[in-house]
């Protein structure tokens, strides 16, 4: 088994939580615009998983700080890997490594930013991970085996300088040319699954990114909206890891339901109503629970019990009870 594939990698913790901090304040700041039309409206969350598509004649020579910081890699013993286009996220990426130091380097570019920006990402022998970025500081929560140091505007011989004083006593694990893209992938979806696992955007996150205080009653509704994309995250999160548990074919997955502990009653009323095929004038009512038993109380009053039927579980971090649609 390859070294790389040992590693449980955050690695491009900065571009990722760039890139997931970009669509929290757009989101925050179209609720606080808009918030009396919340409830018609609400956020989208940013994907679980990326694919990075292998492309050709990507312009960075058009971008002067994209020519500049290149340069300025191949000078100091980075070798080109891959042009890749992100498309769920609108972003392009060049990769590159230098081998016998055991890094990798990622020059992003995203349309929500002014300007591209370049991560560093040493690899450690217990699996966790240091960033160092020449993005701007962004005030979202560092995942903590992936932390990231941002130091805006820096060259690339500053950014080699703090990576190399503050991993100098540490093993690092090598990187090679053509894991680059692996690598990048499986490191987004380490943060994005530790973002869902821990319970998605914090109230320290939202205060920071409020334009102003915000007031009691503005935090809850905050809260609930974030709240709400949350538990659409968690079943993105338990359809991909059900699909990978039993070989789910792809047309399959709209017929399943995940139903897990950190649904309130209100939560479990309000997805019956948007999720199941209930007769024409049903009226749902929270069960006296929550979670998975709340929701066997709440299919045993519901005309539609007969459809919707238990068929496993799922363990982890996330226990959930696995339902399918089935036909009256």
């Amino acid at each position: 088994m390859p070294e790389w594939s040992y590693v449980i990698v955050g690695i491009v913790a900065g571009i990722i939580l760039v890139l997931v901090c970009v669509w929290l304040f757009f989101k925050l700041t179209l609720w606080l615009l808009k918030k009396k039309l919340a409830g018609l409206m609400g956020p989208t969350a940013p994907p679980l998983r990326i694919n990075l598509q292998p492309v050709e004649d990507l312009p960075w020579d058009e971008d002067p700080k994209a020519k500049l910081t290149l340069n300025e890699l191949e000078n100091s013993g980075f070798q080109y890997a891959g042009d890749y286009k992100i498309e769920n996220l609108g972003a392009t990426v060049r990769s590159l490594v230098w081998p016998e130091e055991n890094l990798a380097a990622y020059l992003c570019n995203h349309p929500a930013l002014e300007n591209c920006f370049l991560d560093l990402v040493r690899i450690f022998e217990d699996g966790t991970t240091l960033t160092v970025s020449d993005a701007q500081e962004q005030q979202v929560d560092d995942c903590p085996a992936h932390p990231s140091i941002k130091i805006p505007d820096a060259s690339v011989a500053e950014l080699l300088e703090v990576m190399t004083t503050t991993t100098a006593d540490r093993a690092s694990r090598p990187i090679e040319p053509e894991n680059a893209a692996t690598i990048y992938e499986q490191g987004y979806a380490a943060i994005m699954d530790w973002r869902v696992e821990r319970g998605g955007v914090s109230i320290e996150e939202i205060r920071r990114h409020a334009e102003g205080d915000l007031s009691a009653e503005q935090l809850r509704e905050a809260q609930q909206v974030f709240h709400q994309q949350h538990l659409d995250q968690l079943q993105e999160l338990l359809e991909i890891r059900y699909r990978e548990s039993v070989a789910l074919p792809e047309e399959q997955y709209y017929e399943y339901l995940y139903i897990h502990d950190r649904m309130t009653p209100q939560d479990l009323a309000r997805f019956a109503e948007e999720r199941l095929e209930l007769d024409a004038g049903t009226s749902v009512h929270p069960p006296s629970t929550g979670g998975r038993e709340g929701f066997k109380e709440l299919n045993r009053l519901l005309s539609s019990r007969e459809r919707v039927t238990h068929v496993g579980r799922l363990e982890g971090t996330i226990p959930a009870d696995v339902y399918k649609f089935t036909t009256r």
